[in-house]
C-alpha cells in the first residue's frame, strides 16, 4: 500500500514537472513575440506606409495581345508582262501597249490643274539596242507642256470645228465650265473590237498621256508612228520611238544631251500634240496606215512656231547658256 502511495506520489511530481515547462516555454514565446514587435517597430519608425482605408475591388481589365506579323522570307515574284494602270474613272495609258514605268505630273493652265502621264512600255525599256529607263519632264516646264496642250486643243476647238469666233480667253472659260470639247478619231479603249478609230470626244481638263513604245503603230504623221487612243473622254498617245531615233545625235550636229532634249521635247509636243491641232478626224480615219492628212495653214505655222519658241525652245537655250542648271526635259538610258 505504500508502495502505490509512493508511486502515485512520484506520478504526480512528473506531472507538475511537465505543467511547469510547459509554462515557463509559453512565457518564453511570448516575451520573443513581444521583442519581434518591438524591433519591428524601431526599423519603421520614421516610415509612412499610405494605406487604403476600405479594400476595394480591382476589376481586371484584358488588354488584348499586340498581333504580331509573322515573319516572311521574301519571296522573288516570277517575271511576267506589265498590266496597264487603271484610274477609277478612266484608263491612264492604252491597254494595248501598258506601260512598266510612268510619272505623272499636273499643270496649271488658266487656273485649271491639267494631269499629264507619261511612260514607257516594257519592251522598250528591255530591247537590245539603245533601251530606255526613264524620261522625265523639268518641273517648271510642266506648265508650259500643259499651255501647248490647251492651245492645241484651242486650234481645233475654233479652226477644225468652225468656232472661228472664239478667243483663247473665252476658250478657257468654257473648258472650265465643262465645255469646250473637243472632237478627235480614236481608239476608244472601253470598246475592245474597235477596227478602225472612231470620232469621239475629249474633255481638254482630263489632260493627257504619252507613252514611247517599241513597235509600229498605225498612224503616220512627221515620220513617226502612233495609236491615238481615248477613255472616259481622256486622251492616250502612243508613240513609236525606234533604236535608230536615239543613236543619230551626230547626224543632226548635236551633242548627245542636247539631242535627248530635243528628241523629247518635239515628240511629246511639236510631234504628238500638235495633232490635236492640225490633222482631220476624216484623214485619221481613212488612211491610219498611211500619212495622216493635216490641215497646216499658214496661220497655224504661225501660231505653232511661237509656241515653240516661248515654250519650248527658250528653256532649252537657257540651258545651254547655263542660265538655267536643269535640263527642260531628259531622257535616261
Amino acid at each position: 500500500m505504500n508502495y502505490i502511495k509512493s508511486k502515485a506520489t512520484k506520478v504526480i511530481v512528473v506531472f507538475l514537472m511537465v505543467i511547469g515547462v510547459l509554462v515557463i516555454a509559453a512565457c518564453n514565446s511570448s516575451s520573443r513575440i513581444e521583442e519581434l514587435q518591438s524591433e519591428n517597430q524601431e526599423e519603421t519608425a520614421g516610415v509612412i506606409v499610405a494605406l487604403p482605408e476600405a479594400t476595394a475591388t480591382i476589376p481586371v481589365v484584358e488588354t488584348p495581345s499586340a498581333t504580331l506579323e509573322p515573319t516572311v522570307e521574301p519571296t522573288v515574284a516570277p517575271t511576267v508582262e506589265p498590266t496597264a494602270t487603271v484610274e477609277a474613272t478612266s484608263v491612264t495609258f492604252s491597254e494595248k501597249y501598258p506601260v512598266k514605268w510612268n510619272e505623272s505630273y499636273t499643270a496649271n493652265v488658266g487656273g485649271m490643274e491639267i494631269p499629264i502621264d507619261i511612260g514607257l512600255t516594257h519592251w522598250i525599256m528591255n530591247r537590245p539596242d539603245e533601251p530606255i529607263s526613264e524620261i522625265h519632264i523639268a518641273a517648271d516646264m510642266v506648265d508650259n507642256v500643259g499651255e501647248y496642250f490647251m492651245q492645241m486643243c484651242f486650234w481645233r476647238y475654233t479652226q477644225l470645228m468652225d468656232h472661228p469666233e472664239i478667243t483663247y480667253e473665252q476658250y478657257l472659260e468654257l473648258v472650265a465650265k465643262g465645255e469646250g470639247k473637243i472632237e478627235v478619231a480614236t481608239y476608244d479603249e472601253d470598246k475592245p473590237d474597235q477596227k478602225i478609230p472612231e470620232v469621239t470626244l475629249i474633255d481638254p481638263r482630263k489632260g493627257f498621256s504619252f507613252a514611247w513604245v517599241d513597235g509600229d503603230l498605225p498612224l503616220k504623221i512627221f515620220q513617226f508612228s502612233f495609236r491615238l487612243g481615248s477613255s472616259k473622254e481622256k486622251i492616250l498617245f502612243s508613240q513609236y520611238i525606234p533604236s535608230s531615233r536615239l543613236n543619230s545625235p551626230k547626224k543632226w550636229n548635236r551633242s548627245e544631251e542636247d539631242y535627248s532634249i530635243l528628241l523629247l521635247s518635239d515628240s511629246i509636243t511639236s510631234h504628238t500634240l500638235s495633232i490635236l491641232g492640225n490633222c482631220d478626224n476624216q484623214k485619221i480615219i481613212h488612211e491610219n496606215n498611211e500619212k495622216a492628212g493635216c490641215k497646216t495653214t499658214p496661220a497655224f505655222i504661225d501660231h505653232f512656231n511661237n509656241l515653240l519658241i516661248f515654250l519650248m525652245d527658250k528653256p532649252f537655250l537657257d540651258f545651254k547658256n547655263g542660265i538655267r542648271s536643269e535640263p527642260p526635259f531628259s531622257i535616261e538610258q
